[in-house]
């Protein structure tokens, strides 16, 4: 069977207790080391047999709601927001089996831990994306979309009228006759159209 290993830092976010208290357990054998880490399923049934022995368990290991959210060290809505997750299990209404209660309760904490982990990994990523584009901004190798998209307007507005007073520049330079220089404009008014029905995304 694979032993399953946590770090320190799990163990003690799992149990909500401080170095000190980690150390004591560990000095009465709750908390099992092995190498560098903590074997997690010797130490959480230690620790779940602990709790129980501690709080000494009414009929068959079984504690109110009140009970447990004193020993699990959670207020009572959070009791039963966890019991809606599914991460605690009633026995009947209001009561808990102690024992599997610190499990579940332990196992969603671990859980939690490992999801927190991505979320940060995924938090820290966006942030260094956003600081190497705000990085490039400033060196000038990234435009705002918004810049762009005032440049081509200008640009466009400008191309637009240069289109519009062509056929008038045209036909005062050169002695044009009526029918070319309404043909001119009926070409400069189809790419006029053209221009409008472009959309910059």
């Amino acid at each position: 069977m694979k032993i399953k290993l946590v770090r320190k830092k799990t163990l003690l976010e799992a149990f909500q207790v401080t170095e000190k208290q980690l150390a004591n357990l560990e000095r009465d054998g709750i908390v099992v080391k092995y190498g560098e880490g903590y074997k997690l399923i010797e130490s959480l049934k230690n620790y779940c047999d602990m709790k129980q022995r501690r709080h000494g368990g009414s009929q068959e290991g079984n504690v109110s709601l009140v009970e447990l959210s004193e020993i699990l060290g959670i207020a009572e809505r959070t009791v039963r927001e966890l019991t809606m997750k599914g991460a605690l299990k009633r026995e009947d209404v209001g009561v808990y089996n102690l024992k599997e209660s610190i499990q579940g309760y332990l196992t969603y904490k671990l859980g939690n831990s490992e999801e927190s982990k991505k979320e940060i990994l995924l938090r820290k990523k966006a942030d260094r994306e956003l600081r190497e584009m705000a990085l490039l901004e400033k060196k000038g190798e990234l435009v705002k979309k918004s810049d762009v998209k005032e440049f081509l307007g200008g640009m466009l507005i400008s191309f637009k009228e240069s289109l519009l007073a062509f056929p008038d520049k045209l036909a005062s330079q050169n002695e044009l006759d009526p029918k070319t220089r309404d043909e001119i404009t009926g070409s400069m008014d189809e790419l006029l159209e053209e221009l409008e029905a472009y959309e910059y995304r």
